[in-house]
């Protein structure tokens, strides 16, 4: 259980951050959409700035309906930790060659999300497979929400490093 309130605690953390941040005011412009999840798209937009702030390269391809079966806390959660996970380790990196590549998408009931970023470092991970934090000692509460969202919509997740980028892949099905 106190894993679970401590997984809360940084989840709501992370939203509250990106509610905050700024202010509101944003100098990052995202093409608006009728028809976008908001939830996704203020998360988005958000990371938009931030990803500008550290000059990164940030690329986005979405389209999610405003009325999507995965909660907007679910969204904010989902996206808020896959891709604050990638800011971090793109400031990490050296060089001009930094980028994030976010794809997210409805296909038929099944939620699609890739979140892709450059990576040479090494993943640090448990016995067991899971992954180390980089912010504090003991598990990453991050990737550990994404999963457990991923799972409670009978879905999947997978962390892999390929080709010199770290890539995050979610899907997430209508039951």
């Amino acid at each position: 259980q106190y894993h679970a309130v401590r997984s809360i605690g940084h989840d709501a953390a992370a939203l509250i951050r990106s509610i905050l941040a700024n202010g509101g005011i944003f100098d990052v412009y995202l093409t608006p959409c009728s028809h976008m999840n908001a939830a996704a798209n203020a998360v988005l937009l958000y990371f938009a700035q931030q990803a500008k702030d550290n000059d990164i390269d940030y690329i986005v391809q979405a389209d999610i309906p405003g009325d999507i079966f995965v909660s907007d806390t679910d969204i904010s959660v989902l996206f808020g930790n896959l891709i604050e996970n990638a800011i971090d380790a793109c400031k990490e990196e050296s060089g001009d060659d930094r980028k994030i590549d976010i794809r997210a998408m409805l296909k038929g009931s099944t939620l699609c999300v890739t979140v892709d970023n450059t990576f040479t470092g090494t993943l640090r991970r448990t016995t067991d497979n899971e992954f180390l934090s980089t912010k504090h000692k003991g598990r990453g509460l991050g990737t550990q929400s994404v999963k457990s969202i991923a799972e409670q919509y009978g879905g999947v997740c997978r962390f892999e490093v390929k080709d010199g980028m770290f890539c995050a892949s979610v899907m997430c099905n209508k039951r």
